[in-house]
């Protein structure tokens, strides 16, 4: 690839000076071919071409494992399911096993970012209010509250 002076200096032989690729190609030193491309191009910016997306080999898996997940939520932490055992399972089950495309990692990667996503924070549902000057709210117990006024 050449350099952008050396770029604009095939173009300027070519627009400005009107000569002939052939003679670029022998002044220059350069390949017809290169010169060709540099000195004919209009767009300098570099062409875009966006990803493809690809689909996991974890898809067909993937509302087994939430599912798993949310399930596990519902119970005492040390019961939960940890990834490398989810892996296990859907590796140990007959009918999933067959599913299984992936690596252990993949899997993990995926618990782990589900995990977050679901995870539900144990104050989301406070509600809080305003209450007048020595006046409160109280659940649950018994307070001794002394207001000066």
């Amino acid at each position: 690839m050449l350099t952008m002076e050396e770029q604009n200096y095939l173009t300027a032989l070519r627009e400005i000076e009107g000569r002939s690729l052939r003679d670029i190609a022998a002044h220059t030193g350069y390949h017809f071919n290169t010169v060709k491309k540099y000195a004919d191009k209009e767009d300098w910016n570099m062409e875009y071409r966006p990803r493809k997306q690809r689909t996991s080999g974890l898809d067909p898996l993937k509302p087994i494992i939430d599912e798993w997940i949310r399930e596990d939520q519902k119970r005492k932490r040390k019961h939960r399911r940890t990834a490398i055992k989810i892996y296990h399972d859907l590796k140990g089950d007959d009918e999933l096993s067959g599913l299984l495309t992936v690596g252990k990692q993949t899997v993990t990667n995926y618990v782990s970012k589900r995990k977050k996503e679901l995870a539900v924070t144990p104050y989301s549902t406070a509600m809080y209010t305003l209450h007048a000057m020595c006046e409160g709210q109280v659940d649950f117990g018994e307070a001794l509250v002394h207001c000066v006024i």
